[in-house]
């Protein structure tokens, strides 16, 4: 579901189905961007849904493996969009970023979020 919607804003996706984990990251997001959409999906089905009208992403935060958002529907609807994955998980911290991506470690706080976002967008 979209949040904070403005014209020009950029836009975020979580997909988790952990709520808890989900607000908090749309949280630091707004703290840092108040400006910007987020879009919240609870699985791969609910946000390829969302990116039905290919908003361009920002970045996306999943549960994924490296290998399965490579391969994955919704890797590649995020990739198409612009976006950066932003993978939680084992498999994605052990090998820390790759094409398309980065890992987000856990446990992880507002500031490691707002500082994972803040090196993305010098990447960019």
């Amino acid at each position: 579901m979209p949040t904070h919607a403005g014209p020009g804003a950029r836009t975020y996706l979580i997909v988790m189905a952990d709520d808890l984990a989900a607000r908090d990251i749309e949280d630091t997001v707004l703290e840092r961007d108040p400006a910007a959409q987020v879009l919240t999906a609870r699985d791969e089905p609910a946000a390829m849904a969302l990116l039905g009208g290919r908003p361009a992403l920002a970045a996306a935060f999943l549960h994924a493996t490296p290998e399965g958002f490579a391969a994955s529907a919704l890797g590649r609807a995020i990739r198409d969009c612009g976006g950066r994955g932003v993978l939680i998980g084992g498999a994605a911290e052990r090998q820390g970023r790759g094409e398309g991506w980065v890992a987000l470690r856990q446990p992880f706080f507002s500031d490691t979020v707002r500082d994972l976002l803040d090196e993305l967008d010098a990447r960019a």
